[in-house]
């Protein structure tokens, strides 16, 4: 099961003024990617450990919460043997590989992405946009662009 991602990578620099600490784009350093995703690629990504130590503390907290909630406050026996037990245990595996996966795979997608632009183009501050989100990236380019110049026209007028 192959997939093929295409985005675009743009270099972010800090404003060149200064004065309002916000980050400027490089329009001339667009270049686009394409990325093919393999389940074996997809599954190697250094990201997954970081996903997996963030579920395992969310899952444990949760549950360890309802289990005190349901011992103490509501007195369910949760003995050795119980069902309620094995319930219990199912449920907070299944609620850990669902949390697991779910933030696993984005994240591992994103560092598979980032590698290929440093490796591609050398380190540095890079913005990834997907093919889709690229149209609206350079709307909104365009209304900051606008919005400046008409800042820029009023402060001239006064």
């Amino acid at each position: 099961m192959k997939r093929t991602l295409v985005y675009k990578s743009i270099r972010m620099a800090p404003d060149p003024s200064g004065e309002k600490g916000e980050i400027a784009y490089d329009m001339e350093t667009v270049r686009e990617h394409t990325l093919d995703v393999t389940p074996a690629r997809l599954l190697l990504c250094r990201s997954w450990m970081a996903n997996f130590f963030i579920a395992l503390m969310a899952v444990l907290i949760v549950f360890a919460l309802v289990y005190g909630l349901l011992v103490i406050g509501m007195k369910i026996d949760m003995g050795a043997g119980s069902a309620g037990r094995f319930l219990f245990g199912l449920a907070a595996a299944l609620s850990f590989l669902a949390l697991f996966v779910g933030l696993g795979t984005p994240a591992a997608i994103k560092t598979l992405k980032q590698d290929l632009v440093v490796r591609e183009r050398g380190k540095g501050a890079w913005k990834l946009i997907d093919e889709k989100g690229w149209a609206m990236f350079v709307k909104m380019r365009n209304m900051e662009k606008e919005r400046q110049k008409k800042e820029e026209e009023f402060r001239s007028v006064q």
